[in-house]
């Protein structure tokens, strides 16, 4: 607006500028022009330091932005981990001992042997099987160690998968001993807390030598309390194909699926029918199980150089009480405790190829089946029935 005033009054300002009308002009061209340059000063320094602002709200923004995102990564690395960490904990523990674990490692230290020792739990109606490779020991001295261990492996595996189909938990395998059980982890559960004081046995299968089978002076030193169980006396020779059931009264069984032995004072108070419906659904689940073994066996090869014969199993099978618990304070296991191990340890160690071999126990829980009466077991001064039942009819 300066530059018209200037223009029009331009042969006044090329005079001598005496006068106010000579002066008045001059001063208004500087006011404006003043002014107009403290404007464009004033609009630059309010554009910079918009920008200024602009740029650090942004960058409070990425900062905030990456901050929010480092701790969502780093929870769900942590939360990715602690799966993976519960995932791998379950495959060598029962999901409860984990829960346990991980739940005392949230809220303390970690776990002292004493805390470790208050996890055991008393088990009622609980089927065990016991299962190992027959001729395991012959044909491993003539391979090569490396093809032992691909063969165990594909075996066992196979066995793993089994156990998801068939609602089996797969406790351990001691060399090319297999180990499972129903209504331990899975199945129709009857469980309840056990105090320290409570465990007398000495019997676990944890603590057992990778030697392929159970030592036979362990079974018969062990510790465990004997129970005098009645007694079912055979009518028939071995190898008979006919027998005579031996039914067991529903009280009869529902003791000795409960009872740890005569001075069993912290029995449980699981009712009578409960007792008897989760051996039948357990019994039940273990020899299909069992039976699901055998089957898969057959189309597996032991190659010794040309020649090659399909895989027998010998399988024991019992079911009662048993005790479990974490042994140890590093490198814990998970063990079972109890005559019920005893016996179906035993039952596999003199059982017979490609045949589930039980107790009378589970002949009276499954009648359905083909059961063939046996010689009977001795054990501990006593006689326990078994029975025989042959899986490649």
């Amino acid at each position: 607006s300066t530059l018209p005033i200037v223009f029009l009054y331009k042969d006044i300002v090329k005079g001598s500028l005496n006068t106010l009308e000579e002066i008045e002009p001059i001063f208004e061209v500087v006011m404006y022009a003043s002014v107009a340059l403290l404007n464009l000063l004033f609009t630059a320094l309010v554009l910079i330091s918009a920008y200024a602002n602009e740029t650090t709200a942004r960058r409070s923004f990425l900062q905030s932005f990456m901050i929010y995102y480092q701790q969502d990564k780093m929870i769900m690395d942590r939360t990715s981990f602690e799966k993976i960490r519960k995932e791998m904990l379950e495959k060598i523990l029962p999901p409860f001992v984990v829960e346990e674990l991980i739940s005392e490692g949230k809220s303390a230290a970690p776990a002292a042997p004493a805390r470790l020792r208050t996890l055991s739990r008393r088990h009622d109606s609980v089927s065990i099987l016991f299962a190992d490779v027959v001729g395991f020991s012959s044909f491993a001295k003539q391979v090569d160690a490396s093809f032992v261990m691909q063969y165990l492996n594909n075996l066992f595996q196979a066995f793993d998968d089994l156990t998801e189909i068939h609602d089996v938990y797969k406790v351990e395998t001691i060399g090319d001993c297999y180990v499972a059980t129903v209504g331990l982890v899975t199945g129709q559960m009857l469980c309840s807390s056990m105090p320290e004081s409570s465990f007398t046995s000495s019997f676990h299968i944890g603590s057992m030598k990778s030697s392929g089978t159970y030592p036979k002076s362990t079974l018969s030193n062990s510790m465990v309390r004997q129970e005098s169980f009645p007694e079912s006396k055979s009518s028939t020779g071995p190898g008979s194909t006919k027998h005579r059931r031996h039914s067991l009264s529903s009280q009869d069984l529902a003791h000795r699926l409960k009872s740890l032995g005569p001075n069993d004072t912290r029995k449980t108070n699981n009712l009578e029918e409960d007792v008897l419906d989760a051996g039948r659904e357990n019994t039940v689940k273990m020899l299909r199980f069992a039976k699901a073994m055998i089957a898969h066996c057959a189309t597996v090869q032991q190659r010794l150089g040309d020649a090659s014969t399909a895989t027998s199993m010998r399988i024991g099978v019992h079911t009662g009480p048993c005790l479990s618990g974490i042994v140890g304070a590093r490198n814990v296991r998970f063990c079972l405790l109890g005559e019920t191990v005893t016996i179906a340890s035993k039952f596999e160690q003199t059982g017979s190829a490609d045949k589930i071999h039980a107790s009378d126990i589970v002949q009276t829980l499954t009648p359905e089946e083909d059961w063939k009466e046996s010689t009977g077991q001795a054990f501990r001064g006593r006689t326990i029935q078994d029975y025989l039942l042959d899986c490649k009819k």
